[in-house]
C-alpha cells in the first residue's frame, strides 16, 4: 500500500515533501486514524495467518483491474521490477521516509513564520513575504488545508511567482477567495459578518487590522452620544488603503459618529481623553 501510494503521488506530481505516503497515525478531526500494519508486508501478515489457521477475509476488488490501485499492484509494480531489474517497493518506501525527514525539516525552518497564521471571522491570514520559494509553498499547501480549500498546480505556482514579484491585489477564486495583499496572503470566507459596537470596559485599545481580522478591536472616544455608521466617505477609504488596511475590511469595520457629525474610526490610533472619555469595543462574529 505504502509503496502503491508514493508512486502514485509521484506520477501525479505532488510536492516533494508529501511524497511520505500514507500516514501510522493521522487526526481526522477529533478522531486519531492508526494504522498498526502499515510497517508489516502482506507476506508476513498472511504467514501469521496461515500459522494460526486463521480465516480472513479477501477483498476482491484488491485484483480488479477497473481500479488504479489494482493496475498498480498487479501490472504496474510488476512491470516496473521486470523492466529495472530489481524489486523496487523498498525504494520507495525508502523515499516515503526521506519525504517525511523534509516535511519536518520545512516546517521546523516555517515553524516560527506559521506561528502568526491569523484566525478569525473573515478567515485565515499569513505574512508570507520574505521566505524561500519551498518555504512558501509549503506554507500556503498547510494554510490551504486549514482553510479547507486546495489548489490547482498552476494557481499554487502563480501565487508564488506574484509572491517573489512582490505584488500586491492579486487574487485567486478557489473553494475560498485567496487575496495577495502587501506580503500576506488571505483564505477569506464567504459569510455573513455579524458585527456588534458596545461601549463597555476594555483594558486597551486595540486598532491595528490584525486585531479586527480576528474578531476584536476597541477605541476611546469623548464622552457624549454615538450613532454606529459604515464608511461611505471615499477620503477615509484612500486614507485607510493608504495606511496599508485590507481591502476588504476597509468598509466591513463601522465608524462612530458623535452628535457634532464627528467620526471616529477602529483602524485610527488611539486616542486617550480625559476622565469623561468613553471606550468602544468591537466583536465580530
Amino acid at each position: 500500500d505504502q509503496a502503491e501510494t508514493v508512486l502514485k503521488r509521484m506520477l501525479e506530481g505532488a510536492q516533494l515533501s508529501r511524497f511520505s505516503g500514507i500516514e501510522s497515525v493521522k487526526k481526522m478531526g477529533e478522531l486519531t486514524l492508526f494504522r498498526p500494519f502499515l510497517s508489516i508486508s502482506k507476506k508476513e501478515i498472511l504467514s501469521y495467518l496461515e500459522d494460526r489457521r486463521l480465516k480472513y477475509i479477501f477483498d476482491k476488488s484488491n485484483k480488479d483491474s477497473k481500479y488504479l490501485r489494482a493496475r498498480m499492484r498487479e501490472e504496474i509494480l510488476p512491470s516496473l521490477a521486470e523492466s529495472f531489474g530489481k524489486e523496487i517497493e523498498d525504494n520507495l518506501i525508502l523515499t516515503s521516509q526521506r519525504s517525511k525527514e523534509l516535511k519536518h525539516y520545512i516546517d521546523v525552518k516555517t515553524e516560527e513564520r506559521f506561528s502568526k497564521l491569523l484566525k478569525g471571522p473573515f478567515g485565515h491570514a499569513l505574512p508570507i513575504d520574505g521566505l524561500h520559494r519551498v518555504e512558501a509553498r509549503h506554507l500556503l499547501l498547510k494554510c490551504a488545508s486549514i482553510a479547507e480549500c486546495s489548489f490547482a498546480r498552476k494557481a499554487l505556482e502563480d501565487l508564488l511567482d506574484w509572491i517573489q514579484q512582490k505584488l500586491s491585489g492579486k487574487r485567486l477564486i478557489l473553494e475560498k477567495e485567496v487575496l495577495l495583499y502587501r506580503g500576506w496572503v488571505f483564505f477569506l470566507k464567504k459569510c455573513d459578518v455579524n458585527i456588534k459596537v458596545s461601549n463597555e470596559d476594555v483594558e486597551e485599545c486595540k486598532t491595528s487590522w490584525q486585531d479586527l481580522f480576528e474578531g476584536r478591536g476597541s477605541i476611546s472616544v469623548p464622552g457624549g452620544n454615538y450613532r454606529v455608521n459604515y464608511p461611505t466617505d471615499s477620503a477615509y477609504l484612500k486614507k485607510l488603503s493608504k495606511r496599508g488596511i485590507p481591502p476588504f475590511l476597509r468598509s466591513s469595520i463601522p465608524v462612530l459618529t458623535s452628535e457634532k457629525e464627528a467620526s471616529f474610526g477602529f483602524f485610527q490610533n488611539p486616542k486617550h481623553f480625559s476622565e469623561k472619555g468613553m471606550f468602544f469595543s468591537c466583536r465580530i462574529s
